[in-house]
């Protein structure tokens, strides 16, 4: 018998399902709807981060349900992904990236992009598919030679005349990279992922993450850019940090280095301090926190203190249902679900 939240997650399935462009002769073939403005018509595709985590969701639903529509979602979308990778020898600075969104964008978000290739890790382990592996391994490497400054991904790579400026930028959402490269080192055994795991793991807790467990989202941020970056904005990575700390729950599981379980107990003991009457957060609030506080508090069991797992538990439980208020009911097949 399935959970109520299985049940949600498998109407949120059905959304996305309703909403990938299936048409070979539109270019956009593969991509999910990322987002529909309720009270109007405007709407948007997902990009190539978007797309990759839309392949991870259509996997996890084919392995609860075994329903093979779900893998042939995922196939698609994998299909458009490999169409923004560039693999055009020539430009060696440019090989093996990911555009942001369509296949004419000259520059990407390397984090963005980590997550396209991260979909193609997940699809090449869930179906043995040989050449996502390749692509997978093919962006690493272009991230680690051309995206990194220092211990650190830049925030934005230009790729091309015309593309956005790359920005050395330097903010905790690229944390999530910590595991994209643990999870390729499993998969390829070569120890150049796992020593790049650990040295983003150390810049991590040593340049964004306190010892009172509060999350500095952005680091040398100069006075002329504060704009770019605003105030909510950066209130919502620090709820929804990207898998930073889902990262160093592994970091300690693979590394042993107690200063990464210290500092993952402090922002835990922070996170819990931000939470809202019933399970939400931020002011004004935004339902992402409900969503990703308890997948992170979910991985955090595993090295939580026992006498604090009760709490924990009904900290996700209080999320969950919170975000389950958020799930639209709708005529309209493109909101519903």
């Amino acid at each position: 018998m399935i959970s109520k939240y299985q049940e949600a997650a498998i109407r949120a399935g059905e959304w996305f399902l309703r909403t990938q462009v299936r048409d070979e002769f539109d270019s956009n073939c593969g991509r999910y709807l990322y987002c529909r403005h309720i009270k109007s018509d405007l709407m948007q595709r997902s990009s190539n981060w978007q797309t990759g985590f839309g392949v991870m969701a259509m996997l996890s639903l084919h392995k609860l349900t075994d329903e093979q529509k779900y893998m042939d979602s995922a196939a698609l979308a994998v299909k458009w992904i490999k169409c923004l990778q560039i693999l055009d020898q020539r430009n060696s600075a440019c090989y093996g990236a990911f555009r942001e969104e369509t296949q004419l964008f000259n520059w990407c978000h390397p984090r963005d992009a980590l997550s396209a290739a991260w979909g193609l890790l997940y699809y090449s382990n869930y179906t043995g598919d040989a050449e996502c592996l390749e692509r997978a391994i093919l962006y690493a490497d272009w991230m680690i030679g051309h995206a990194f400054k220092g211990d650190w991904p830049l925030c934005t790579v230009q790729l091309g005349p015309g593309g956005r400026e790359t920005d050395e930028l330097q903010g905790s959402f690229q944390s999530g990279g910590i595991l994209f490269f643990l999870d390729l080192y499993d998969a390829t055994e070569n120890k150049k992922y796992l020593d790049i795991a650990r040295r983003m793991s150390d810049y991590y807790v040593h340049n964004f993450l306190n010892d009172k467990g509060e999350l500095a989202v952005l680091i040398d941020l100069a006075p002329e850019f504060e704009d770019r970056w605003p105030e909510d904005w950066r209130r919502m990575h620090q709820v929804n940090d990207d898998f930073g700390g889902i990262a160093l729950v592994r970091a300690y599981e693979v590394f042993g280095q107690q200063e990464y379980s210290d500092r993952l107990h402090a922002f835990v003991k922070w996170l819990l301090t931000m939470e809202k009457e019933g399970g939400g957060f931020l002011e004004p609030e935004m339902e992402v926190g409900s969503a990703t506080v308890p997948i992170l508090l979910s991985r955090y069991l595993s090295i939580a203190p026992e006498n604090e797992k009760p709490n924990l538990e009904a900290v996700i439980e209080r999320c969950l249902n919170r975000l389950l208020q958020f799930q639209q009911t709708s005529s309209d097949i493109q909101i519903d679900g």
